[in-house]
């Protein structure tokens, strides 16, 4: 640490510069515009996806362990928070690694409008995988857990326009968004 910020948290402000997938971004950002223009053929049921003529889209990050998952979320919510989109990430406790909980930390400290959603995972019993790696552990006991995103996602207000989340919590996240 240098002049008390972390190194991510000096960087966090242009991290969305380098290999941010700005498709994302774009296609977001757009959402909100072309809700606008939509807003009269308003069907009586709304599905999660589509917002109320005016509401800011609400987007729910869910992050797998690991830094090299954790990073390019990271840059892409540094990225979405210079918009006008409500941005969730969810914090799955505990973390894996202290330097997990110390990136988490600087990236709700760098971004204070970014809110921080915890998820505690059930109780797992580690003894059943023996000498298995701490990643692999925490993916299993997602997996384990994975029942208990519908009621996160359900409950968050403002209502969740949309999830991302990377390819290793994909199956368990798809049926229940």
């Amino acid at each position: 640490k240098t002049c008390g910020k972390s190194r991510l948290e000096r960087r966090l402000p242009t991290l969305h510069r380098h290999f941010t997938p700005l498709y994302i971004v774009r296609s977001i950002v757009h959402h909100r515009t072309s809700t606008k223009l939509s807003a009269m053929a308003t069907p009586a049921t709304k599905s999660l996806g589509e917002l109320d003529s005016g509401a800011r889209p609400h987007v729910m990050f869910i992050p797998s362990a690991g830094m090299g998952h954790l990073l390019p979320f990271f840059r892409v919510i540094a990225a979405l928070a210079g918009h006008d989109v409500d941005i969730s990430v969810v914090t799955v406790l505990p973390t894996v690694s202290a330097a997990e909980a110390d990136h988490f930390s600087s990236l709700f400290a760098a971004l204070p409008r970014v809110r921080r959603v915890d998820f505690h995972l059930l109780p797992f019993d580690a003894s059943e995988f023996p000498g298995h790696d701490p990643f692999l552990l925490r993916w299993e006991a997602l997996r384990r857990s994975a029942h208990l995103f519908r009621p996160l996602i359900d409950g968050a207000a403002p209502r969740v326009s949309a999830v991302v989340t990377d390819v290793t919590l994909t199956s368990h996240v798809i049926p229940i968004a």
